[in-house]
């Protein structure tokens, strides 16, 4: 019997260790490979065709959904989330039928996951799951008209509102974003990617893949070699903006 191959992607080396060993009892599953965040997990996934990725949806950089939206047109290998999200995204992932674990792991519930992906692969049903992909991400990405307006901020034992128009500029951390305002600097516990659908990008420019600068709090462009731009903030702020971004300037 050919063995399922497995691709484990989680920026956390023991969580990775963690999938690892669970799976390790079941003979048909073989890992292949790992990624730490989802670029590499995209290279993985287009040089090992893995037949199953369990993906962290929480990860610097290019999140787990950012990589589905990239993966969903092409090659799709079953998708098995791992995360700590909340109830929404629960729903959404059993009404698209796509399957999750949730952080701290259940055996019994990994166990289980396993099985389902076994029977999905056995029997040919692995087939529609870009339709159903496309579904999940729709519900998970907020439409056009639902942006953010306020930002919960929490410190201590309270819970402020900042409003999206006190922003100057946003920074990415790993798993935070830093947002930097005239009264002080707030972590967010959100990545970069996920963090910018959420924002209008009427209001919003993302200029490099660790800066998201407010459209109205930019004084000045000044261009660089290459096509490239210094970004002048009314705050005094200045950064450079990279080819990758060039489009969004």
């Amino acid at each position: 019997m050919n063995k399922i191959r497995v691709l484990i992607v989680d920026d956390e080396p023991l969580a990775r260790r963690g999938v690892r060993r669970l799976i390790e009892p079941h003979s048909d599953f073989v890992v292949t490979g790992e990624a730490t965040n989802g670029y590499e997990a995209a290279e993985a996934i287009e040089t090992l065709r893995p037949e199953l990725v369990f993906l962290d949806i929480q990860m610097p950089d290019l999140d787990g959904i950012s990589l589905v939206e990239q993966i969903g047109s092409g090659f799709a290998p079953e998708i098995v989330f791992v995360t700590a999200y909340d109830e929404h995204a629960i729903t959404a992932f059993e009404m698209g039928a796509v399957d999750y674990v949730l952080k701290p792991i259940n055996p019994e519930r990994f166990d289980k996951t396993l099985e389902r992906v076994r029977r999905r692969i056995s029997s040919g049903e692995s087939g529609g799951l870009e339709k159903k992909l496309s579904s999940l991400i729709n519900d998970l990405i907020p439409s056009q008209g639902s942006y953010l307006e306020r930002i919960p901020i929490r410190k201590d034992e309270r819970i402020r509102f900042l409003n999206v128009e006190e922003i100057f500029w946003i920074s990415s951390h790993g798993n935070y974003v830093e947002i930097h305002t005239q009264h002080g600097d707030h972590l967010v516990r959100e990545t970069m990617d996920r963090f910018e659908t959420k924002l209008n990008p009427q209001s919003f420019l993302r200029i490099r893949r660790s800066v998201i600068v407010r459209v109205e709090q930019i004084k000045e462009l000044q261009t660089l070699f290459g096509g490239e731009y210094a970004v002048i903030l009314k705050s005094g702020g200045e950064f450079a903006s990279t080819r990758h971004y060039r489009k969004n300037v």
